[in-house]
């Protein structure tokens, strides 16, 4: 599935028809031989690699050497008139000025390419992740039901989700040698292909125990695969499938739509609740910049705010 949708990805570049486009398609697959980038992130990169590249061709910017501080300064002109959302508009500006340091690596010697290095991020609003409360989290945890064929399975993934707040693409690439159960701890395989350890709580670990004792032999046990949650096809899951999981389960104790990325944020925003400090939270998420982590701090003081809102006899109506 992610070889199709990065063969789509290049004909759709391939179909802009300039020079410019074309050095993207090779910036794209520079990212995916050479630096080790998630598949998602070579896809986000280009699918807005193609708008950016279509805008300037109707502007006259044909070429990587013709491009200028001033286009790209248009461009986010343009997306903030559409009411584009922050997070597309910064994955924009990161793809845009990867591509341009791929460019000077590649000996094209432009001042204004070394000046578009310097532009800084547009403004945006910065949206909190969204979270559920402790008792949410319980209730969602609880959802999959024994009478359902995948009970046990549901049950670990939704525990992995949020008592290691792993990302949904972690979660379904780990396999079952990635985790030691005695010790306590998970091998996972992050952004960039970076490895990380990460504790197991033993409430967590005896969900995955279980999990691989019955599920786990009797529904996949003829399957060859190393996947811890294998697909019947004995590739791994992908992360639809674990939003139809999430969701399914979400709907049945009469929450919103829930995805895998929920309960992450809440398994982060929880545990500085409970004390962690930002370095470790920062190592177990698998950041590579702290300042990435520390937007917890802000929903951490927001949550505890709604909560004093909803539950302080000051914060009632006074007739």
């Amino acid at each position: 599935m992610g070889a199709l949708r990065l063969t789509f990805l290049f004909e759709d570049l391939a179909e802009v028809k300039t020079p410019l486009a074309r050095f993207a398609g090779d910036f794209l697959n520079y990212c995916e031989a050479s630096r080790g980038l998630a598949e998602n992130t070579i896809i986000g990169y280009g699918r807005r690699l193609i708008d950016f590249t279509r805008f300037c061709r109707g502007h006259g910017i044909r070429t990587i050497e013709q491009l200028r501080v001033q286009t790209v300064l248009d461009y986010f002109e343009q997306l903030k008139r559409e009411r584009k959302a922050s997070g597309t508009i910064a994955l924009t500006f990161y793809a845009i000025k990867e591509m341009v340091k791929f460019a000077i690596l590649s000996d094209i010697d432009s001042r204004e390419l070394t000046r578009i290095l310097t532009l800084r991020p547009p403004k945006t609003h910065k949206k909190l992740p969204e979270v559920l409360s402790v008792e949410q989290v319980k209730c969602l945890l609880d959802g999959p039901k024994p009478q359902q064929r995948y009970y046990r399975r549901d049950r670990a993934i939704l525990a992995l989700l949020y008592g290691a707040g792993l990302r949904t693409a972690e979660l379904t690439d780990l396999r079952i040698s990635d985790v030691d159960l005695v010790g306590g701890i998970v091998r996972v395989r992050g952004k960039g292909s970076k490895e990380r350890l990460i504790p197991v709580l033993e409430s967590v670990a005896q969900r995955i125990r279980e999990y691989l004792l019955t599920e786990r032999k009797r529904y996949f046990g003829k399957i060859r695969s190393d996947y811890l949650f294998p697909a019947r096809s004995g590739g791994c899951l992908d992360r639809h499938d674990i939003w139809r999981l999430t969701t399914k389960h979400s709907k049945r104790v009469g929450l919103p739509p829930i995805g895998g990325h929920v309960l992450r944020h809440s398994f982060a925003t929880h545990s500085l609740m409970g004390g962690a400090d930002l370095r470790s939270l920062q190592l177990m998420l698998g950041h590579s910049s702290i300042a990435t982590t520390e937007v917890y701090l802000d929903l951490d003081v927001s949550y505890l705010a709604t909560t004093l809102r909803a539950a302080h006899p000051l914060a009632q109506k006074v007739s």
